[in-house]
């Protein structure tokens, strides 16, 4: 590509002021979180202080900036802790949804699955065999 001829592909080192710059320059697609290198070349052409730039790497300096300036309305982790008692009483409530894999290994003696592959198809139909959903196929006519 011609943007990178004569411009190195160095790691840049980002000033402060080159940090402001592009903050500045690019605060709309920032918001917007969105950039392409089109835009990146355009609005660098004539900026004194990024023009030397490769615009890639503007590019991905203003994505770099995407997830550091977050919407006041994003959504926020809980900041409550859950009790150990509050843990017990939820993995006992799920213990009780869950039937119990040697339900299903005692069944299966000598059966084509170890009891690791037992597991994991537990795990992997947890929500079919909690409500004992039937697994259907359309068929075609």
């Amino acid at each position: 590509m011609e943007e990178d001829i004569g411009k190195g592909n160095a790691r840049h080192r980002w000033t402060k002021e080159e940090e402001h710059e592009i903050c500045q320059l690019f605060q709309k697609n920032i918001q917007d979180k969105n950039i392409c290198v089109e835009e990146a070349r355009n609005k660098i052409a004539n900026n004194a202080l990024l023009k030397d730039i490769s615009r890639s790497k503007v590019r991905d300096k203003v994505r770099s900036l995407f997830v550091k300036f977050i919407d006041d309305d994003a959504v926020q982790l809980p900041n409550e802790e859950e009790t150990a008692s509050e843990r017990i009483t939820c993995l006992d409530k799920y213990e009780a949804l869950v039937p119990s894999l040697s339900l299903f290994t005692n069944t299966c003696k000598g059966g084509a699955f170890s009891e690791d592959q037992m597991h994991t198809l537990v795990t992997l139909f947890e929500d079919l065999i909690i409500t004992t959903t039937r697994i259907e196929s359309n068929e075609l006519q």
